[in-house]
């Protein structure tokens, strides 16, 4: 419930931003619902790869910079298969990714109704 809350007034912030600064307070029905979705989708797409763990496709990215520009020796003559068994001590981000989703989807649900059932 806590993380849920958290997501729901970051959004709720990144929506006041957006209309503040954007649509300079016009709430309008066609500004409400863009500010929407514009949260939400980005949100739901970003939860959703937490959620499947798709990010691990960058650990090859990571480990070949970390490899280049790192000072000391700790990465010389480390394969990637050594480099992934290091960062197995992932923290579980399930519940996060989860509450992400919830707020991403009633959102981007008040997003359409706004834009679906008031005009």
């Amino acid at each position: 419930m806590k993380k849920f809350l958290t997501i729901l007034v970051g959004s709720s912030a990144i929506f006041y931003l957006i209309m503040r600064y954007h649509y300079e307070l016009d709430y309008s029905y066609f500004n409400l619902s863009n500010a929407l979705f514009l949260v939400g989708l980005p949100l739901f797409l970003f939860s959703v790869l937490m959620l499947t763990g798709a990010s691990d496709i960058f650990t090859a990215f990571q480990f070949t910079f970390k490899k280049m520009f790192s000072r000391g020796d700790s990465y010389v003559g480390m394969t990637i298969s050594q480099y992934k068994e290091s960062q197995k001590k992932k923290i579980d981000t399930t519940g996060i990714a989860i509450a992400g989703i919830l707020v991403s989807l009633i959102l981007n649900g008040l997003s359409f109704y706004i834009a679906y059932a008031l005009f």
